[in-house]
């Protein structure tokens, strides 16, 4: 039921009640119980909706003294329309109560003659202090909005907000906030607000290019009460994404192994060796290895390049013989411009939509180095190639896809794989060439992993890091930490914070389609708290070699500590 008040409207479902002042958002409660989860005490000058420039520019909407009005039209019992009028651009809020979820929601939709937009931002101000943020970050993660690995959090859907969902939980309840998209638009969830830490922030981003762009709209948020622990909102958001994704045929594909790997070796050295040494500790046909260095080339150079070494094939084919799966490495969507097939891909790679700068990778050998992207002058994107320097390219670009595919099914008749990983298969992005060939980036990411999944019955494609998009065909999946915690541990930087952040709410969404291994990373403390948070996550227990022995390696403390969780 919606009813219009003097401010603006309540609509209100048989578990949530939503009040809006004008276009704000200035309260959400439990139906059932009466709970508040917003203080306006912590409101203050919020505004309704941000709107986001190509530039940089965030412009506040509804808070113009003159230029700024609202128009509120019951369209039904249940349907409601917000029209604010601003200074900047015009707003359409579509607000229903869904009766079959008891969610409800709220779409949002702006317009203006400037060009350049780039997002528009729902705000939900003044969260309760003593609600923490639960979502799938990293895998996922639940801290209060105020901590400092959590305040000033800004993730794009889906490569660091992994999927459409927060929560905010409470002792025993809670609200969520969920979109339920199936068509692939690009978001961001931000947490905190330069008018107060305790505002989430929910984006609707406008597809690259910007430059002409006027509108941007057609997500809808959905707000619900919950009561019990954040499962009970994460399991309903599971339970679409199996449907709107028809999941159970994706499950369906996964290797008859997986569920029987006790033990993973990331970063694999290709030592034969160490083979012999796993095997004496634990079944082969329990092992999955991740083999970055086997082709003729050194790591991240000649991109895509995938001859196999002499070295490289004797490790795989011993490994294959004594029932090790094993993976090796290749890039989902990033060359080196070096490579010939750059003549034809680099009108197809991808750019940032606010700057257009190429996108892509670079290593370059000084301490403390910031930018990791690659060069942008004509000078040094072709040179230097122990930089690493990698451009990526736009996934829904089909010569791509095919000669990754072709490649990869070239590699399991000549090795007899089960199994390869596809490197930065997390990196799913919005791009000033948004869409091509029909597809955006999104879609092109999904098509490469399940055209690699199809080479073979039971074919076992690996990633890195997982997410709601890449995961529906990845079997096996590299964990990052939240924060990407493994860049401080490296550093040498404190962690503990990993730990103690640390939830498993990707688990609950992705069982069933991938399993994960460790990116545990450091030295001492930090190492233990590395692994002890890739445990938490749901990952299988790891080894990830840091010396140039690793069989004797194999006998020191942190590997003990690994092994005694097979």
């Amino acid at each position: 039921m919606i009813r219009l008040t003097e401010k603006g409207l309540i609509a209100e479902s048989s578990t949530t009640i939503v009040e809006f002042e004008g276009a704000r958002v200035v309260s959400v409660k439990d139906a059932r119980t009466g709970e508040a989860f917003l203080d306006r005490g912590l409101a203050a000058d919020v505004p309704a909706f941000d709107l986001f420039h190509q530039v940089g520019k965030i412009s506040p909407l509804g808070v113009h003294p003159l230029a700024s009005h609202v128009h509120t039209t019951l369209l039904t019992g249940t349907i409601a329309e917000l029209v604010l009028e601003d200074w900047e651009c015009d707003v359409s809020i579509r607000v229903s109560v869904d009766e079959a979820t008891g969610d409800i929601v709220v779409e949002p939709s702006a317009w203006t003659m400037q060009g350049g937009i780039a997002g528009l931002g729902l705000n939900i101000a003044g969260i309760r202090e003593d609600l923490d943020v639960v979502g799938p970050f990293q895998q996922g993660a639940r801290l209060p909005m105020a901590h400092p690995q959590m305040q000033g959090k800004q993730a794009d859907w889906p490569n660091s907000w992994e999927a459409g969902f927060i929560v905010f939980q409470g002792k025993s309840s809670g609200f969520t906030i969920q979109t339920w998209d199936d068509h692939y638009i690009f978001k961001q969830v931000r947490i905190g607000h330069e008018k107060s830490p305790q505002t989430a922030t929910f984006v609707t981003q406008a597809y690259g290019p910007l430059e002409q762009n006027r509108c941007v709209g057609n997500v809808a948020w959905r707000i619900s009460a919950f009561q019990g622990d954040w499962t009970v909102p994460v399991k309903r958001y599971r339970d679409w994404y199996w449907r709107a994704y028809q999941l159970d045929k994706a499950a369906a594909m996964r290797p008859a192994w997986l569920d029987e790997i006790r033990l993973a070796v990331s970063w694999c050295p290709t030592h034969t060796g160490l083979l012999d040494a796993l095997a004496q500790r634990v079944d082969p046909q329990s092992v999955f290895l991740h083999l970055p260095r086997w082709r003729l080339y050194k790591y991240d150079q000649d991109y895509p390049a995938y001859e196999v070494s002499e070295e490289g094939r004797a490790f795989i084919t011993k490994a294959r013989a004594m029932g090790f799966h094993t993976a090796p490495h290749a890039n989902a969507c990033q060359m080196n411009p070096d490579h010939p097939f750059f003549h034809q891909a680099r009108d197809f790679c991808t750019r940032f939509p606010a700057d257009i700068r190429w996108g892509g990778w670079s290593w370059l050998p000084v301490e403390g180095w910031g930018s990791f992207g690659p060069p942008q002058s004509y000078s040094q994107m072709p040179a230097n190639k122990e930089w690493n320097i990698l451009v990526n390219v736009h996934l829904a670009w089909s010569p791509w896809r095919r000669q990754l595919t072709r490649q990869v099914a070239g590699l399991m008749r000549d090795l007899g794989l089960d199994s390869m990983f596809v490197d930065v298969s997390q990196w799913i992005h919005n791009s000033d060439n948004a869409v091509l060939e029909g597809l955006t980036y999104a879609e092109g990411s999904l098509k490469l992993i399940r055209e690699l999944a199809e080479l073979a019955p039971g074919f076992c494609v690996a990633g890195e890091g997982r997410n709601e998009i890449s995961t529906q065909y990845l079997s096996m999946v590299q964990f990052h930490l939240y924060n990407f915690a493994h860049v401080a541990a490296i550093d040498g930087q404190e962690v503990g914070w990993a730990l103690d952040a640390t939830l498993p709410v990707s688990e609950v969404l992705f069982k069933g389609l991938s399993r994960g291994i460790g990116y545990n990373y450091g030295k001492g403390v930090n190492r233990r708290a590395m692994v002890d948070a890739t445990l938490k996550q749901g990952a299988i227990p790891t080894l990830i070699f840091q010396t140039r022995n690793p069989v004797a390696e194999l006998d020191g403390e942190e590997a003990q500590y690994i092994l005694s969780h097979v």
